[in-house]
């Protein structure tokens, strides 16, 4: 194991800390359903003939701050950093930080995909709720399953990057040893 010195040990406890606080919360991509009106259609934004609608939007500030599952946060950016100080403990475990960050960047783009992949269902929802309760009500439920398959594989994210969080406290514990 390398000799690091005590500012270098405060950061990797730092990083635990902050680790520590941070949740994997199933928010099931709320942010991106439409904004529906008291007769259930779809608010629409803009000009009238550009098929665009309101969402829900982000969830406060705080909490995109400490939920490492959000499409939309930043806090993934400790576990990079977290990882990086490890490379530099213990250099012959470096391969086993380096899969930990593929598992990171792979679970962090999938994120995203789902992110865009609900915004679009969300969105193909809201124009068949706009053309009224007339409109196929199979249409209607084909779309409602597919996001819900969204929100299923999103939990399993969720899931996923909670154990990948654990994991790296674990090596941040057997690094300030």
């Amino acid at each position: 194991m390398m000799i690091v010195n005590d500012n270098f040990l405060s950061q990797l406890a730092s990083y635990r800390q902050q680790l520590s606080i941070m949740q994997a919360i199933p928010c099931d991509l709320k942010h991106e359903e439409v904004r529906l009106n008291n007769e259930g259609r779809p608010v629409k934004l803009g000009h009238p003939d550009v098929t665009s609608y309101e969402r829900l939007g982000f969830c406060n500030a705080e909490l995109r701050h400490s939920n490492i599952t959000c499409a939309h946060t930043q806090s993934r950016n400790i576990i990079r950093q977290a990882l990086a100080a490890l490379k530099k403990t213990d250099p012959d475990s470096i391969y086993g930080y380096e899969a930990l960050e593929d598992q990171l960047n792979a679970l962090e783009d999938t994120i995203h995909q789902l992110d865009i992949l609900k915004g679009d269902e969300d969105k193909s929802l809201a124009i068949l709720l706009e053309q009224g309760p007339a409109k196929d009500i199979e249409d209607i439920n084909e779309i409602q399953v597919r996001i819900e398959d969204i929100k299923l594989r999103h939990r399993e994210k969720v899931t996923a990057l909670d154990q990948l969080k654990r994991k790296v406290i674990l090596e941040i514990d057997r690094a300030l040893k």
